[in-house]
């Protein structure tokens, strides 16, 4: 199957805005994002930013993950439509 091959496909970058808007397209109530996901370990921001300046690694990880990455900005493709087209819709009403 391909990704335009669902009724809707969000990215976890926009949690909240993405379940609003599934929210609205399937007509649920209003819902809380209880259990926001963050990550608790001390000095994980630090450590990332260390992997992410190693460009060698970065290089690396990314060929390793090309299938992945290339889904993923599929996704973010999708959501681009999905979000100009309900741009489209505020607009006419």
């Amino acid at each position: 199957m391909k990704l335009s091959d669902f009724y809707f496909v969000g990215i976890q970058e926009f949690f909240q805005d993405d379940l609003s808007d599934l929210r609205e397209m399937l007509g649920w109530p209003e819902v809380e994002n209880r259990w926001p996901n963050k990550n608790r370990y001390p000095g994980y921001h630090a450590y990332v930013n260390n992997v992410l300046a190693d460009n060698n690694l970065v290089a690396q990880l990314a060929d390793l993950n090309r299938e992945d990455i290339e889904l993923y900005e599929t996704a973010l493709k999708l959501r681009e439509q999905r979000k100009e087209g309900t741009r489209m819709l505020s607009v006419m009403h």
